[in-house]
């Protein structure tokens, strides 16, 4: 039924059972498949559901109906690229046990519910981290994926989550057919329809579930078979399925039984020879007694390893529905397993957890590891469960050279990469990208504090965890952590990395490394890792080169901390061995396979691209506007679903990059692509409501009664539906959550039992419940469901808030009448639910603050379809629509609907509230109801002509209220206008990804069309709803479509072209032919054969080899071509069919140790020869078995049963003989017969041998002998007894006799004698009126009153006289003749004797033959010759001499007529005794004659058997013959019945072979055989490859000597000990032919390569290099100079000492050329003495000088040393130099100053000088803290303040003018004139005192002058004054500054113009 989706993290957890006790407790899958249906399903052409309605284009995980099944093909289903495993099943190995308890046999196959409804679980991941991330596959054998039920579809296909995640892992992974208890009516139709055969009597859907195995990537199935078995077939449906199915692949049974009877298994598991299941899965009823089911395997052939005891749910816990009993059961008297094991519902442990830390760290470990935590512990309690790891050994996929792992579970709180978040943080699952965890979880070994070890989610490198150590450890006492069983290959470029994150110092980190075949600590090399604590993440590595050609096979981390550390934590999120560092390109062709948007700002999309070489994970990443990028997923695959994206602002596309990884970690090339937004749409749509907190998420909840296993009450809250529940056996009960504090509340919301992701159904829905609450009690927050809070919550008074009774639905989500402020909430169930099943089950409950409004999405556009025709007869179809019952089922067929349900509104927009029109849906067929859906059609609108778009919603009644859903539009065309144009081509190609039973499916490809239009395709020319909606056209015009469906006879594909803006054209159509007959397009195909390509020839056994590589090339030669439909189809089928039977190499390693224990533990000593000899043969294969490495691991697992069946069959010590028996004891037997064979018993105690050896004594002829057991009388015997003697070969004082009486010795020779005589009767023809007491015998019992009589005639009887003799006489007695005679005319009339024909039939032949056969020879007449007969006979005795040639035992005597029947009755015989007389001993006539052919043989001299040679032997009935051979050397040579065998050391040339007549021992006839030398052809193998090598000759016989001409090719050379005859090394060039054809192997191996790189190396100079990289480069190169000279070095040692010479040399650090430094520190160098004492160095300068001179001091200095130190003392000197400018501007200064200069200038304009002069001496102090900027801007303000500088002018003659002023007698002037002169004086004197300027002195001069001379004298006249000179005004600015440069430039003094 179509559900809501469930908005929060969807996640997968605990599995379940097929029990009625624990029923409750189950998931939907299994309860639904335990109860009766009531109905058969409609299946759907494709099987995910919401993907067919149009809902989303989210992949699910593939549950079948069996009808989906047969019609599968990857052609048709959408979701196939999405569900495929992309990893391949990893090998995998089993190191020395860490656990001495554990067995290195048993298997654990778990049955794990990964996906609590398999077709609701996203194939790809998702959102939220709690699910059943399992990984301990290392106990694990088969990973099943348990699922399935009969609503579903009960054929559950792993998802490729499980597939990746096992397979990483190296463990195979089964899906589920869950045929249901319960429902026998289901069960029998579903095997019915299951057994179905095509017209070849192929079983069609074995052939699906092989080819869908074989799609998708998985390993088998279980078949839990609860119904159906009684439908005839399904034995011989499974043993068909067995024949064809692929290598490693696991057909599983599991039907209920605790216990195998030999008859259980003959009927499921193995009959005879026939196999029809693999594996059995014993029902946990059996509580582990097994030792009658392991007898019963071993009887019928079966391997009782593959037969597993089981437990549900965690064993021993003492969980509700636990079953299965105690481990202690299944032990033996060792305490090792006796039986392989098996555990239904191991996902309990996730259900018990309280967080993914707790699940991953504590629950799962406990039960996979044991309560110790400790793999190695061998403690065993009583009373709980051991754990797995303390009863089967570990086994490990780390193996080969590179190992990469970053402790990835699969799942996170976040997402890392690089240590940083980058997306996911809310929580993700992707149990795809699964990392092999550590092995041992956790073993640790110390003697003082010890660490302890987590798998950390709260911090991470790469994915959501890393692993942690943390704790304490005391002062070196050293902690080795070991943690993984590996087969790991150091190389010679082998490098160990590891990226970790540590903030404490104080501890020496390691790597160990195992080499050695135990874990033991003198085994392990360690090797120290550089660390640094700065709490970030680091990476560091090790060259491990130094260990090449070593096998590591443990790996460990060792921590010592000196002196001591406390709360030590180190993270490590990458551990690496690497040898390939090689980056992958990027993924190409991305293409987008479906987008969806749900409004104009949502979309949904999916795409697919063809991987890159060398990459093994991709990751995506959403690229936003400003550049950030956002982790969207990962995958091993090349198809991805990206999931539901939002609109970023004003984008119009959204942009998303592929980045491929190696499977080592590095990073590739990066892959952009983009997806279109379409035209926003104003008002469109109206937006999802946001519902705000769940206030009741992960708060404490208290159960009021208890719980199931699985349905602890924490997850009714955890955010986490699928099999997350609350579950009770109770009728009623309630739940209470502490929301910790007061909280308003408006919003409640139920998920029952039948929503999104569970799926039980709807009966198992919560009947009548309530909602109450409670305030706050001031309590502290409960703690849990424990005594104390239960106590608590009994205690608070509750207040009813809303109820719901007679629940039908599966999501109640209900808003309150009025809000409610609570802290406590009860969710109180009163009635738990309608099935039969009774309990309490709540999925989650979930409490808001806000009340909700209708968050329902309608239906998507795809379900909508819209035509605007002309005039008021527009329609609208939308399909899909939901329909839920208000009450009943479909399944009760009592369903009903509310009146609003599954109604559809139209509007105008979005606002409106009336709409245009409303119609009801209804359900057109069984499908539409049995899903739930609903199909509204409206007719007779009329929208607008111009176009637009119709806004919609949908009504549900179901609930208490009638809500709508949100409400959307959807565009449609106008009515008018030119159309888009039809397209330029079409073509229509069958697709061939697999096989199509019903329909066929093809790619549709148009082109021409209008860019942005899409092709909808129909499936017929008037149907209302599309089918397939294309992508737009882009610019090319192109649209493709696959998956178009086409009838086998040919049809019509209809289709119409859309384009908005514009009217949709007209309904297309494209009619096509028969499918098979069209062109073919051949994707499907190449990836078929691209998967073959990949598989290595060296994986596969050479008797499967040729047959598949000649299918492959078939394939390539047919997709090289043009292929049509049918031949591209056979090509795929064969190749399928070849790679079905394909078969990979098995390493048999455990037969490989069971040989090597079973040697040492049964000597021969100990057993009877008889059962050793048995052993010693199955051994012997075993082990030539193991070490030929070409069988598969069927071939292993037969040849281990043979094994141990030999091991069972030895008997032990020796035996006493106490008898032997001959049988017969006494026997009369004729001379000259055939020979007669006896038997022997030989009795006694213990193993008594039956061997005996046979003589005869007391014969006088020396051809009467014992051949074996035979006795042959000779011809001439005349003794009248003989003994025979049977002698005990073990107790040769032992034997027992038979007395044999010679016939014919003490008789007249030729006397004739009775011979029928007590006749055996072996048949007549007919008994009818026949009498008990006269039936035939009583013709041969002597009695002549005893009859035979019969009323049917003709009637005849064979008689056998027992003894071969020659007749000469019959007799025969009627009924007058009798005793007491009967009347004569009783007398028998007509009658004959015959004997049989033996032209036509011997009689030894006859008697071989089966009863049925003789009858039908003896009632045939055509086989017998009469020799005698009567026609009307009235003799009373007839008595007659007879004729016969040779000897007869067997005869015929019929009768044709009886009586003369006178007395009306029916013609009847009366035969009172029927007598043959004759003689018994006939003397061999003289013509006997011996030929014997062929005459003459040639056979070569291989021993062994030869040529047969036949003896012909005439004139006597005996034509046995003595064969004999003379003329040998080796007594090994023989002839047996005329086979000849040469011996093993015959040398003779010539043999004699004759044949003697055992009749008469005088005639024989001889046979010449010549013995020569074979000649055997010599053969080069092509294997040999870079030389030749030539035999001087093609073929020759044994002994010769051949000779060899080696001719490597250039640069090659023969590696010694690789010239190999028949695999066996010869020295030399020459060897001798053996007695076999030679075959000639050898390897070249390159040395060219390494020996120019030694000369190269050679001619370097190494002074020119640094010390400690020219001694690695000296080192490897002595090292590769070994190998070079070592002739038997291999090409991979030789390339490994090549790449290490190589990186040494590439590692080469030049000496670096110091001259230039050198010229620097010469020029700047000054001795400090010679400068001035304040002169200023600045500290720069003289770190650099100091360094530069410590560089130049160094040999050893490289170039960069030497740049960087010429760099840094160049950059130093801009300081110094400016420094040393400014200095010199200071003493310039200074020196003007102390000439008394500065009274040259004005006052004012040298202050200013001087305040800048202060400020460089203030710098120039502090010289380091400033730059060289800031002082050059220094100098240059005093150079613009000296620049400034304005001279004072010549006072000299002002002052003298003063002076001769000051002398004036002023007395003689009038007072104004001597006032004027007084202040002219004045002002003269002040402008001198200012030191004013030239024109300031004229000024006051001329002024001073002018009072002179215009002075009014008084009466006395002054002379006239001289006019003083001024002076010229000398400016000293510039040579100031010119100083201060020239001393600031001193630095310079000595630079070159080069610088």
């Amino acid at each position: 039924m179509k559900k809501t989706f469930f908005r929060k993290a969807v996640s997968v957890v605990c599995a379940a059972t097929v029990s009625v006790s624990s029923f409750v407790g189950l998931s939907a899958t299994v309860s639904a498949a335990g109860a009766v249906l009531g109905y058969w399903p409609e299946p759907l052409e494709i099987p995910n559901q919401f993907y067919y309605e149009n809902e989303t284009l989210q992949p699910y995980g593939s549950c079948f109906l069996i009808d989906e099944l047969k019609n599968w093909s990857p052609d048709n289903d959408p979701d196939a690229r999405y569900n495929r495993g992309a990893i391949e099943l990893r090998d995998r190995w089993m190191g020395p046990s860490v656990n001495p308890n554990a067995s290195r046999d048993a298997k654990i196959m778990p049955l794990a519910m990964s996906n609590a409804r398999a077709s609701e679980a996203p194939s790809q991941g998702g959102d939220g981290n709690f699910v059943y991330a399992f990984n301990n596959f290392q106990y694990v054998d088969i990973f099943n994926f348990w699922g399935g039920s009969s609503a579903e579809g009960p054929i559950a296909i792993p998802s490729p989550e499980v597939i990746d995640s096992a397979h990483r892992n190296g463990v195979p992974a089964t899906g589920t057919i869950f045929i249901p208890w319960g429902d026998s009516a289901y069960g029998n139709q579903f095997v019915s329809e299951m057994l179905e055969k095509d017209a070849e009597g192929h079983y069609i859907a074995a052939d699906k579930l092989i080819e869908i195995a074989q799609y998708y990537g998985f390993d088998g199935y279980i078949f839990n078979a609860e119904s159906g078995t009684g439908v005839s077939g399904f034995k011989d449906f499974l043993a068909y399925l067995q024949r064809n199915k692929p290598d490693n692949f696991t057909i599983t049974w599991y039907n209920g039984s605790g216990g195998l009877s030999s008859g259980s298994i003959k009927s499921w598991m193995q009959d005879g020879d026939t196999r029809i299941t693999d594996e059995w899965w014993l029902d946990m009823s059996g509580g582990g007694n097994v030792d009658s089911t392991i007898q019963a395997a071993q009887e019928c052939g079966v391997d009782p390893w593959n037969i597993h005891s089981t437990w549900e749910y965690w064993p021993m816990s003492g969980m509700p529905g636990t079953k299965g009993g105690n481990y202690q059961t299944r032990l033996d008297a060792t305490g090792k397993l006796k039986c392989s094991l098996g555990i239904l519902a191991p996902t309990c442990t996730l259900t018990q957890a309280t967080s993914s830390d707790d699940y991953m760290n504590v629950q799962d470990q406990k039960l996979w590891v044991g309560p110790t935590f400790d793999p190695s512990s061998t403690y065993r309690p009583g009373s709980e469960f051991c754990g797995f790891a303390n009863l089967v050994a570990d086994r490990t996929p780390v193996i080969g050279t590179d190992f990469v792992t970053t402790f990835t579970t699969g799942n996170g709180y976040k997402f890392y990469e690089d240590g940083v978040v980058t997306g996911k943080e809310s929580g993700w699952y992707n149990r795809s990208l699964t990392d092999v965890l550590p092995t041992w979880r956790w073993i640790i070994d110390s003697e003082g504090q010890k660490l302890s070890a987590k798998i950390d989610y709260d911090d991470a490198w790469y994915a959501g965890t890393s692993m942690k150590l943390y704790g304490s450890m005391d002062a070196n006492k050293q902690n080795h952590v070991k943690l993984y069983s590996a087969q790991l290959d150091i190389t010679g470029t082998t490098t160990f990395s590891i990226t970790y994150k540590t903030a404490k110092a104080g501890v020496d980190l390691s790597l160990g490394l195992c080499y050695g075949d135990s874990y033991a600590d003198e085994n392990f090399k360690f090797y120290p890792v550089t660390t640094t604590a700065n709490g970030e993440w680091t990476t560091a590595t090790v060259d491990l080169s130094g260990d090449a050609g070593k096998r590591a096979i443990a790996i460990s981390l060792k921590l010592n901390a000196p002196a001591g550390v406390s709360d030590y934590a180190l993270n490590v999120g990458r551990m690496a061995f690497t040898t390939d560092n090689a980056a992958p390109a990027a993924a190409s062709s991305v293409t987008l396979d479906e987008v969806i948007y749900p409004t104009d700002k949502t979309m949904e999309a999916r795409v697919y691209w063809e991987k890159a070489d060398n990459a093994f994970m991709y990751r995506i990443h959403r690229v936003y506007a400003d550049g950030t990028r956002e982790f969207v997923g990962a995958t091993p695959s090349d198809a991805f679903y990206l999931g539901s994206f939002t609109k970023d602002g004003d984008e119009t596309s959204c942009t998303f990059e592929i980045t491929s990884y190696s499977e080592n970690g590095v990073k590739g090339g990066t892959k952009t692509f983009e997806i279109d937004w379409p035209t926003e749409v104003q008002d469109g749509f109206v937006p999802v409501f946001e519902e705000g907190e769940n206030l009741a998420l992960g708060k404490p909840a208290v159960s009021s009664v208890s719980c199931v296993a699985d349905g602890p009450v924490h997850l009714i809250n955890d955010g986490v539906i699928s099999n997350s529940k609350w579950c009770s056996n109770a009728y009623s009960g309630y739940a209470v959550i502490d929301l910790g504090e007061e909280k308003d509340i408006q919003r409640w919301v139920v998920y029952h039992a039948n929503c999104k992701g569970a799926g039980e159904g709807v009966d198992y829905n919560t009947v009548d419940f309530d909602l109450q609450y409670a305030g706050d009690d001031g309590q502290p927050l409960l703690t849990g469901n424990d005594s104390a809070s239960q106590n608590r919550v009994r205690a608070l008074t509750f207040t009813r808030a809303d109820a719901v009774t007679n629940n039908k639905q599966d999501v109640t989500d209900r808003n309150l009448n009025a809000p409610i402020k609570a802290r406590y909430i009860k969710l109180n169930v009163t009635k738990n639910c309608n099935s039969a099943w009774s309990a309490i089950r709540i999925y989650e409950l979930q409490i808001y603050e806000k009340a909700a409004i209708s968050n329902t999405a309608s239906p998507y556009e795809r379900n909508v379809t819209v035509k605007n025709n002309v005039g008021a007869a527009d329609t609208v179809v939308v399909d899909n629509v939901t329909m839920k019952y208000s009450s009943g089922s479909y399944q009760d067929k009592n369903g009903v609907f509310h009146e609003d349900t599954g109604k559809v509104r139209l509007f105008a927009d979005l606002t409106s509230e009336e709409p245009i029109a409303v119609v009801n849906a209804t359900q057109p067929n069984e499908s539409y109801k049995q899903r739930g859906v609903g199909i509204a059609k409206f007719e007779n609108l009329e929208l607008n002509p111009e176009g637009g778009r119709i806004f919609y919603d949908v009504l549900d009644g179901s609930g208490a209220e009638v809500t709508n859903s949100r409400r959307a539009s959807v565009y449609y065309a106008p009515e008018s206008g030119t159309a888009s144009n039809a397209p330029d081509s079409v073509k229509l190609e069958r697709t061939t990804a697999g096989y199509q039973l019903r329909k066929q499916y093809g790619k549709f490809t148009a082109t021409g069309i209008e860019e942005g239009a899409v092709i909808k395709f129909f499936a017929s020319e008037d149907a209302v709803s599309p089918i397939l909606h294309s992508l737009p056209a882009k610019a090319d015009g192109v649209i493709t479509q696959t998956r178009v469906p086409m009838e086998k006879a040919g049809g019509t594909i209809y289709y119409e072209i859309h384009k908005e803006g514009k009217p949709n054209s007209e309904r297309y159509a494209f009619t096509y032919g028969n499918p098979m007959e069209s062109a073919a397009d051949l994707d499907g195909l190449n990836e078929w054969i691209e998967k073959c390509d990949a598989i290595s020839e060296a994986d596969c056994t050479s008797a499967t080899w040729p047959a598949f590589a000649a299918e492959l090339a078939s394939a390539k030669d047919t997709a090289a071509g043009t292929p049509t439909g049918a031949e591209a189809e056979t090509a795929r089928a064969a190749l399928a069919k070849a790679y079905a039977s394909l078969r990979y190499k098995n390493r048999g390693q455990r037969l490989g140790e069971l040989c090597e224990e079973f040697e040492a533990a049964y000597p021969q000593s100990g057993y009877t020869q008889t059962s050793f000899n048995v052993f010693k043969a199955a051994l012997e294969e075993a082990k030539a078995m193991v070490a030929g490495y070409d069988s598969s691991g069927y071939q292993i697992e037969q040849m281990r049963i043979k094994l141990e069946a030999a091991v069972r069959g030895l008997v032990e010590g020796s035996s006493v003989v106490t008898g032997v028996a001959v049988t017969p004891s006494e026997v009369s037997l004729e001379k000259g017969g055939s020979g007669f064979s006896f038997t022997a018993e030989v009795t006694g105690s213990g193993d008594v041998s039956q061997e005996v050896t046979w003589a005869v004594s007391g014969n006088t002829d020396d051809f009467t002998e014992m051949r074996d057991n035979i006795l042959h009388v000779g011809p001439n015997e005349s003794a009248k007894t003989l003994t025979v003697t049977a002698t005990s070969v073990t107790d040769p004082s032992v034997s027992g006799t038979a007395v044999v009486t010679v016939i014919g010795n003490g008789e007249e020779p030729g006397e004739s004698v009775l011979l029928s005589g007590n006749a055996d009767v072996l048949s007549v023809g007919s008994t009818t009126g026949t009498v008990d007491d006269q039936t035939a015998n009583f013709a041969f019992d002597g009695s002549y009153s005893t009859k035979w009589c019969s009323e049917n005639t003709p009637n005849w009887v064979v008689f056998d006289i027992k003894e071969a003799a020659a007749p000469d006489r019959l007799k025969v007695t009627h009924a007058g003749g009798a005793t007491a005679p009967e009347d004569e005319r009783f007398n028998t009339n007509d009658f004959a004797l015959q004997v049989l024909d033996t032209s036509k039939l011997s009689e030894a032949d006859f008697l071989a033959k089966t009863e049925s056969e003789r009858a039908a020879i003896m009632a045939d007449d055509s086989y017998w010759t009469t020799v005698k007969s009567y026609t009307g006979n009235e003799q009373n005795v007839t008595d007659d001499p007879i004729s016969v040639a040779g000897k007869v035992r067997l005869f015929r005597f019929v009768v044709t007529d009886g009586d003369d029947n006178w007395w009306n009755g029916p013609d009847t015989l009366r035969v009172y005794e029927i007598e043959v007389f004759g003689k018994k001993d006939v003397t061999p006539p003289a013509s006997i004659s011996v030929s014997i052919s062929p005459e003459t043989m040639e056979v070569n001299s291989n021993p062994g058997q030869k040529g047969q040679f036949t003896a012909t032997v005439t004139g006597t009935d005996n034509i046995d013959v003595e064969w004999t051979i003379s003329g040998n050397t080796s007594a090994q040579t023989m002839i047996t019945n005329g086979q000849l065998f040469l011996g093993e050391d015959e040398t003779a040339k010539t043999l004699t072979v004759t044949a003697t007549s055992v009749a008469d021992p005088t005639k024989s006839a001889s046979a010449t055989v010549t013995i020569y030398d074979p000649v055997y052809a010599i053969t080069v193998s092509d294997s040999v490859q870079n030389g030749t090598i030539a035999p001087d000759v093609e073929e020759a016989s044994k002994g010769t000597t051949i000779t060899l001409t080696i001719t490597p090719d250039d640069g090659y050379r023969l590696r010694a000990g690789t010239l190999k005859v028949n695999g066996t090394a010869i020295e030399g060039t020459t060897f001798t032919m053996p007695n076999e054809a030679a075959f000639i192997s050898a390897e070249f191996v390159k040395t060219a390569d390494l020996e120019a790189l030694i000369d190269e190396t050679n001619e370097l100079n190494g002074e020119a290099y640094t010390s400690s990289t020219w001694a690695a480069v000296t080192e490897k190169c002595a090292a590769a100079e070994s190998v070079l000279n070592d002739e038997t070095s291999s090409q991979v040692q030789i390339d490994a000492a090549r790449s290490a010479l190589q990186a040494a040399l590439d590692a080469l650090v030049a000496r670096g050329d110091k001259t230039a430094l050198q010229e620097e520190v010469d020029l700047v160098d000054l001795d400090p003495a010679e400068l001035p004492e304040d002169f200023p160095l600045t500290a720069e300068f003289m770190n650099a000088l100091a360094s530069a001179k410590a560089v130049l001091a160094d040999e050893d200095a490289t170039q960069d040393e030497i740049d960087a130190a010429y760099d840094e003392l160049v950059a130093s000197e801009e300081l110094q130099m400016s420094a040393a400018m400014l200095y010199g501007v200071i003493v310039g200064i200074d020196e003007v100053v102390d000439e008394g200069l500065d009274q040259s200038f004005t006052s004012e304009s040298w202050a200013a000088l001087m305040e800048e002069y202060e400020n460089a001496k203030a710098m120039l102090e502090n010289v380091d803290e400033a730059t060289a900027e800031e002082i050059m801007a220094q100098i240059e303000k005093i150079g613009e303040m000296i620049e400034a500088l304005v001279p004072a002018g010549d006072s000299d003659a002002l002052a003298g003018l003063i002076e001769t002023a000051k002398k004036e007698d002023l007395d003689k002037y009038t007072d104004e004139s001597a006032e004027a002169i007084r202040e002219a004086i004045a002002k003269a004197e002040e402008a001198i005192a200012n030191r004013g300027t030239e024109e300031e002195l004229d000024e006051a001069y001329a002024a001073l002058e002018k009072a002179l001379t215009e002075a009014e004298l008084k009466p006395v006249i002054p002379e006239e004054p001289n006019t003083p000179d001024t002076g010229d005004y000398a400016p000293v600015a510039l040579p100031v500054v010119l100083t201060a440069l020239a001393a600031g430039m001193f630095l310079l003094k000595k630079k070159r113009s080069a610088r």
